[in-house]
């Protein structure tokens, strides 16, 4: 019997995750709204506030560039900062590992299922690696790296399981619409952003919810984004709960280290 080699191994659950993404959407990569999104509308949300910002825990904020990258980076971002609530100790982790090394995905124009970039980090780590190149080095994939693995994911079914992983564990990963090439992108920040997608240009897009409000008539949520420090708030941004289906229609994932 011929012996089965790690990278064989990744190779084989990048096939089946690409063959899920491409099923599950219209736009290969994308897990956008439709058949697989939550239904929550009878859920109520919780009530109070939470947030890890100004908690000296959360992950620099990257750049992902002219990429579609962001599930990785809202990945590494999330599990970085998990690691420093949990341990007290920083670590750097290398964002396209997951996307061209576990995925096998090397069109950077193609974005990643949230839940099954997750579950690969899960099974095989992400490198310990202080490295944003995009895509990664020749040889990065097959390199000898200490790797970080996710102990645990799930989907985010309401917005109070989000609430609750938020504050026990750490900042998860969601997902909301966005208009392609549309406001979002160029967002200054100092509001909060509210401006619906337009739903024959929409995109699914990934980043790292830090902050969750009920305190007001309206949910905010404090996310990081992974446009660099110019976009927004120094790289973050308070966003209402539903827009763009955020927490309320697109999909999120928790995960634990």
């Amino acid at each position: 019997m011929t012996e089965e080699k790690p990278e064989d191994t990744l190779r084989a659950r990048a096939r089946a995750s690409r063959q899920f993404r491409n099923a599950a959407s219209p736009n290969p990569g994308l897990l956008l709204s439709g058949d697989f999104a939550p239904d929550f509308g009878s859920r109520e949300m919780p009530t109070g506030h939470f947030s890890w910002e100004g908690k000296d825990v959360l992950s620099r904020v990257r750049d992902q560039g002219r990429t579609n990258l962001c599930t990785s980076f809202s990945i590494v971002a999330a599990m970085e900062a998990q690691h420093r609530i949990s341990t007290g100790s920083d670590i750097a982790l290398a964002p396209a590992f997951i996307h061209n090394c576990l995925a096998d995905e090397w069109d950077t124009q193609i974005g990643l299922n949230a839940k099954f970039a997750a579950d690969a980090c899960r099974n095989d780590g992400v490198a310990v690696a202080d490295n944003d190149q995009i895509p990664v080095p020749d040889g990065f994939c097959t390199a000898s790296h200490d790797r970080m693995k996710v102990r645990e994911t799930d989907w985010v079914d309401s917005v109070s399981t989000a609430f609750s992983h938020l504050k026990d564990h750490g900042p998860i990963v969601v997902e909301m619409g966005i208009t392609k090439e549309g406001p979002f992108f160029d967002w200054p920040g100092g509001n909060v952003f509210d401006r619906q997608p337009d739903p024959d240009n929409e995109l699914a897009h990934c980043l790292c919810l830090v902050g969750l409000d009920f305190r007001n008539a309206d949910a905010i949520a404090t996310v990081q984004n992974s446009f660099g420090e110019d976009w927004g708030d120094h790289g973050f941004a308070r966003i209402r709960v539903g827009t763009g289906g955020l927490l309320t229609h697109y999909w999120s994932v928790s995960l634990t280290v």
